[in-house]
Protein backbone atom coordinates (compact mmCIF):
# COMPACT_ATOMS: atom_id res chain seq x y z
CA UNK A 1 0.00 0.00 0.00
CA UNK A 2 3.06 2.50 0.71
CA UNK A 3 3.84 1.54 -2.43
CA UNK A 4 1.19 2.33 -4.62
CA UNK A 5 1.07 5.51 -2.41
CA UNK A 6 4.17 6.53 -3.07
CA UNK A 7 3.65 5.63 -6.92
CA UNK A 8 0.37 7.52 -6.51
CA UNK A 9 1.96 10.71 -5.13
CA UNK A 10 4.89 10.78 -7.29
CA UNK A 11 2.46 10.46 -10.65
CA UNK A 12 0.51 13.15 -9.61
CA UNK A 13 3.35 15.33 -8.52
CA UNK A 14 4.66 15.12 -12.24
CA UNK A 15 1.73 15.87 -13.30
CA UNK A 16 1.23 19.13 -11.47
CA UNK A 17 4.87 19.71 -12.20
CA UNK A 18 4.28 19.91 -15.97
CA UNK A 19 0.71 21.27 -16.38
CA UNK A 20 2.43 24.30 -13.80
CA UNK A 21 5.54 24.35 -16.30
CA UNK A 22 3.28 24.02 -19.40
CA UNK A 23 0.92 26.34 -17.56
CA UNK A 24 4.08 29.46 -17.33
CA UNK A 25 4.66 28.40 -20.56
CA UNK A 26 1.31 29.67 -22.00
CA UNK A 27 1.11 32.07 -19.77
CA UNK A 28 4.50 33.47 -21.52
CA UNK A 29 3.06 32.83 -24.66
CA UNK A 30 0.19 34.86 -24.33
CA UNK A 31 1.95 37.22 -22.91
CA UNK A 32 3.96 37.92 -25.84
CA UNK A 33 1.14 37.33 -28.38
CA UNK A 34 -1.22 40.68 -26.30
CA UNK A 35 2.34 42.62 -25.92
CA UNK A 36 3.52 42.30 -29.19
CA UNK A 37 -0.39 42.82 -30.60
CA UNK A 38 -0.96 45.98 -28.45
CA UNK A 39 2.87 47.50 -29.87
CA UNK A 40 1.99 46.82 -33.49
CA UNK A 41 -1.83 48.59 -33.01
CA UNK A 42 -0.16 52.63 -32.24
CA UNK A 43 -2.09 53.82 -34.93
CA UNK A 44 -5.98 53.61 -35.24
CA UNK A 45 -7.96 54.23 -38.67
CA UNK A 46 -9.63 57.96 -38.81
CA UNK A 47 -13.27 57.80 -39.10
CA UNK A 48 -12.98 60.57 -41.38
CA UNK A 49 -10.17 59.38 -44.31
CA UNK A 50 -9.29 56.26 -42.85
CA UNK A 51 -6.08 56.90 -42.85
CA UNK A 52 -3.85 55.75 -38.97
CA UNK A 53 -3.50 57.92 -36.33
CA UNK A 54 -2.55 58.16 -32.95
CA UNK A 55 -5.97 56.95 -30.62
CA UNK A 56 -6.40 60.32 -29.34
CA UNK A 57 -6.29 62.16 -32.89
CA UNK A 58 -9.11 59.53 -33.58
CA UNK A 59 -11.24 60.45 -30.82
CA UNK A 60 -11.22 64.16 -31.22
CA UNK A 61 -14.63 65.85 -32.52
CA UNK A 62 -13.68 66.76 -35.95
CA UNK A 63 -14.00 70.59 -37.17
CA UNK A 64 -15.02 71.75 -40.33
CA UNK A 65 -14.19 74.82 -41.49
CA UNK A 66 -15.36 76.79 -44.28
CA UNK A 67 -12.63 78.28 -46.28
CA UNK A 68 -12.79 80.93 -49.46
CA UNK A 69 -11.51 79.77 -52.60
CA UNK A 70 -12.10 83.33 -54.55
CA UNK A 71 -8.95 83.87 -56.94
CA UNK A 72 -8.35 86.89 -54.81
CA UNK A 73 -8.10 84.60 -51.31
CA UNK A 74 -5.51 82.33 -53.03
CA UNK A 75 -3.24 80.86 -51.62
CA UNK A 76 -5.16 79.61 -48.54
CA UNK A 77 -3.45 78.56 -45.71
CA UNK A 78 -4.01 74.64 -43.91
CA UNK A 79 -6.36 72.95 -46.23
CA UNK A 80 -3.17 70.49 -46.94
CA UNK A 81 -3.60 69.21 -43.42
CA UNK A 82 -6.90 68.69 -43.93
CA UNK A 83 -8.42 64.83 -43.87
CA UNK A 84 -11.37 65.26 -46.21
CA UNK A 85 -11.69 68.78 -48.64
CA UNK A 86 -15.35 69.81 -50.39
CA UNK A 87 -15.39 72.26 -52.71
CA UNK A 88 -18.93 73.59 -53.08
CA UNK A 89 -20.32 75.92 -55.28
CA UNK A 90 -21.48 79.01 -53.44
CA UNK A 91 -23.09 82.63 -54.84
CA UNK A 92 -22.12 83.79 -57.98
CA UNK A 93 -20.52 80.51 -59.39
CA UNK A 94 -17.74 81.24 -57.06
CA UNK A 95 -16.70 77.70 -54.45
CA UNK A 96 -15.78 77.96 -51.32
CA UNK A 97 -14.25 74.58 -49.51
CA UNK A 98 -15.51 73.24 -46.61
CA UNK A 99 -11.67 70.60 -44.86
CA UNK A 100 -12.67 68.32 -42.33
CA UNK A 101 -9.49 67.90 -39.61
CA UNK A 102 -9.84 65.67 -37.39
CA UNK A 103 -7.31 67.06 -34.46
CA UNK A 104 -4.16 67.82 -36.78
CA UNK A 105 -2.22 70.84 -35.92
CA UNK A 106 -2.45 73.58 -37.87
CA UNK A 107 -0.93 76.53 -37.16
CA UNK A 108 -2.84 79.05 -40.12
CA UNK A 109 -5.61 78.59 -41.56
CA UNK A 110 -8.17 80.01 -43.76
CA UNK A 111 -9.91 82.47 -45.13
CA UNK A 112 -12.30 81.84 -42.63
CA UNK A 113 -15.74 82.58 -44.26
CA UNK A 114 -19.25 82.71 -43.81
CA UNK A 115 -22.07 79.60 -42.86
CA UNK A 116 -24.46 78.94 -45.00
CA UNK A 117 -27.10 75.91 -44.77
CA UNK A 118 -25.49 73.25 -46.86
CA UNK A 119 -22.39 73.42 -45.38
CA UNK A 120 -24.22 73.43 -42.04
CA UNK A 121 -25.96 69.58 -43.39
CA UNK A 122 -22.69 68.25 -44.44
CA UNK A 123 -20.81 68.89 -41.26
CA UNK A 124 -23.78 67.41 -39.27
CA UNK A 125 -23.09 64.47 -41.53
CA UNK A 126 -19.63 64.18 -40.06
CA UNK A 127 -20.36 65.31 -36.00
CA UNK A 128 -18.67 68.43 -36.77
CA UNK A 129 -17.81 71.59 -34.90
CA UNK A 130 -18.19 74.28 -37.77
CA UNK A 131 -15.55 77.02 -37.78
CA UNK A 132 -17.25 80.01 -39.79
CA UNK A 133 -17.23 84.00 -39.94
CA UNK A 134 -20.30 85.15 -39.51
CA UNK A 135 -23.10 83.77 -41.84
CA UNK A 136 -26.51 84.06 -43.86
CA UNK A 137 -29.37 85.33 -41.73
CA UNK A 138 -30.88 81.73 -42.36
CA UNK A 139 -27.83 79.90 -41.47
CA UNK A 140 -27.41 81.65 -38.48
CA UNK A 141 -30.87 81.56 -36.75
CA UNK A 142 -30.70 77.56 -37.26
CA UNK A 143 -27.10 77.35 -35.87
CA UNK A 144 -28.86 78.91 -33.20
CA UNK A 145 -32.07 77.79 -33.09
CA UNK A 146 -30.63 73.82 -32.83
CA UNK A 147 -27.80 74.56 -30.51
CA UNK A 148 -25.34 73.74 -33.38
CA UNK A 149 -21.61 73.29 -31.98
CA UNK A 150 -20.29 76.09 -33.97
CA UNK A 151 -16.89 78.50 -33.82
CA UNK A 152 -17.81 81.60 -34.79
CA UNK A 153 -15.21 84.33 -35.96
CA UNK A 154 -16.56 87.24 -35.13
CA UNK A 155 -16.80 85.88 -31.69
CA UNK A 156 -13.01 86.44 -31.03
CA UNK A 157 -11.92 83.04 -31.32
CA UNK A 158 -9.84 83.72 -34.56
CA UNK A 159 -7.25 86.83 -35.71
CA UNK A 160 -7.81 88.00 -39.21
CA UNK A 161 -4.16 88.55 -40.29
CA UNK A 162 -3.73 90.81 -43.24
CA UNK A 163 -2.74 89.62 -46.86
CA UNK A 164 0.48 90.21 -47.37
CA UNK A 165 1.04 93.93 -49.37
CA UNK A 166 -2.17 95.41 -47.87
Amino acid sequence: VLLVASIVGVILGGIFYLTQKDGNKIKQTLKKVFQTSREKIKKFPSPLDGRDYDQDLVENIPLAVIIENHPDARPQSGLGKANIVFEIISEGGITRFLALFNGLEVKELGPIRSARTYFIDLAQEYKAILVHAGGADNALRRLQSQNIKRLNHTKGYFVRKPKPGI
